[in-house]
């Protein structure tokens, strides 16, 4: 059974040149950043990591999570969770 009145998803594709950052923000439960390309550092509540093609970032509770590509052609999925209707 689906139920949409749960909650809501957003789904972002961001293909980044080295140095370039691509942020998400706004009401959100969980935030999720999955490298297909590349390698970046990742910046949520507070913390920092990198991160490779292939891998994911899952932060829970964090107001904004920040990625910027530490490799030319860095491609970054990006899937906002929330609460419904947002």
């Amino acid at each position: 059974m689906v139920r949409r009145d749960r909650a809501s998803v957003a789904v972002r594709v961001h293909t980044l040149a080295t140095g370039a950052t691509a942020r998400t923000g706004g009401e959100a439960t969980t935030r999720i950043v999955h490298l297909l390309r590349g390698a970046a550092a990742a910046q949520a509540g507070g913390e920092r990591c990198a991160v490779r093609a292939g891998e994911t970032l899952v932060a829970p509770g964090v107001e904004t999570l920040a990625v910027t590509a530490a490799a030319k052609g860095t491609v970054a999925l990006f899937i906002t969770l929330g609460p419904p209707g947002k």
